[in-house]
């Protein structure tokens, strides 16, 4: 079964956040800000146990700040309790309407539980937001849900989207790279993984494979081989160094011929979705 993986959104504050001076603050309220931004390092740092202590004992000092449900709603959801995740999330997003983070959030478990609509009725309420600073997160997870349906060219449109909103989205880069691979428009398509496996997306190997893939199609076989080689050299325990050893073999025999010529019939695909986007696009806190 295929798996859409999302992003989810922590919400960020400084100590200064709010309208009180730190002076001003009593011991109850510089107890809770220290706990929620312990809380929150926590789950950057995917230490999601003591994030929940965390967050759960700032909860307890201030239960009707929407920033520290979000957050404590998000612990939850990393410790695998969905239920208890949407609570808080809803809280968050009843204590603060605006709260784009959190409605984000409730979108991907929509998404997350395939309810495509109404995920899509909730991203495009954050669009709305001009101040919002993760829209390049909200246009990917659009395209994502667009993928899901087999609607390629609308998918194509909404991660066109994310890359214009941030230039380093490069999950966005290899989906875009996928389907103009699909299309046959293999030009377009060597651009896109091209700009795919730097940053976040460095140490996956699957768009350095399909790269070379793509040149392979495209007549550069030499490009290719120099592909294929850094998957073997970078991931050699990977089922893709087996499969770029066959490939540099193929291309071997293929340009002993007198006219050699593209002859790949594999074909770019998202099988082990989960597994692929999880190191692709790991989510941006």
């Amino acid at each position: 079964m295929k798996t859409i993986l999302v992003f989810f959104i922590l919400s960020f504050s400084s100590l200064g956040f709010f309208s009180c001076s730190s002076s001003e603050k009593n011991n109850k309220e510089e107890q809770a800000d220290l706990l929620y931004s312990m809380g929150t390092n926590n789950l950057i740092t995917k230490n999601y146990t003591l994030a929940l202590s965390n967050l759960l004992q700032a909860y307890e000092m201030q239960p009707n700040r929407s920033d520290i449900n979000n957050n404590l709603g998000m612990a939850y959801y990393f410790k695998n309790e969905k239920v208890t995740a949407m609570k808080y999330i809803l809280k968050s997003l009843e204590l603060d309407p605006k709260n784009s983070d959190a409605r984000s959030n409730l979108a991907s478990f929509y998404m997350e539980e395939k309810k495509w609509e109404e995920a899509k009725k909730l991203y495009e309420i954050v669009l709305k937001d001009l101040t919002y600073n993760k829209i390049s997160l909200t246009y990917y997870n659009l395209g994502k849900i667009e993928l899901a349906q087999n609607n390629f060219d609308r998918a194509q449109e909404y991660f066109v989207k994310s890359l214009k909103e941030d230039e380093n989205s490069c999950a966005s880069s290899y989906h875009l790279g996928l389907i103009s691979f699909k299309k046959k428009d293999f030009p377009g398509a060597a651009k896109y993984f091209k700009n795919s496996y730097y940053g976040p997306c460095y140490n996956n190997e699957l768009p350095v494979y399909y790269h070379g893939i793509t040149l392979e199609k495209m007549g550069d076989f030499d490009g290719a081989r120099l592909k294929f080689r850094e998957i073997i050299e970078r991931f050699p325990k990977s089922e893709y160094a087996q499969k770029s050893l066959r490939m540099i073999d193929l291309i071997d025999q293929n340009s002993a011929t007198s006219t050699p010529k593209a002859f790949s019939k594999e074909n770019v695909n998202e099988k082990k979705d989960e597994e692929e986007d999880s190191q692709l696009s790991p989510p941006s806190f």
